[in-house]
């Protein structure tokens, strides 16, 4: 990746989790069914936007809140930190495509 992608990742998604926040959604697929949890940090686009974005990734499967009756026993892909939110983004994942992230 170049210096300038790296300079614009870095001002555009701070490390550290000082104001993270943490949103789960339940996914039911035909083949299975899991947790997403996603951690914020310091720049959080939303529940909702976290919502769709976790949809967009499982295409044909339920998305829903978090229950922890229903789904404390299930399996967890996490996102977390800056990178890992980054990694969940599909629209950045094509930027990084690109940029060779």
């Amino acid at each position: 990746m170049s210096g300038a992608a790296v300079a614009a990742l870095a001002f555009v998604a701070p490390s550290g989790s000082a104001h993270a926040t943490d949103y789960k959604f339940h996914v039911s697929c035909q083949s299975r069914n899991f947790v997403v949890q996603w951690s914020t940090g310091t720049i959080d686009p939303g529940k909702e936007y976290l919502r769709v974005i976790t949809g967009t990734k499982n295409p044909n499967c339920g998305v829903t809140d978090y229950d922890s009756h229903r789904d404390g026993n299930l399996p967890v892909d996490r996102y977390s930190d800056w990178n890992g939110v980054i990694q969940g983004l599909p629209p950045v994942r094509l930027i990084c495509a690109i940029f060779h992230c």
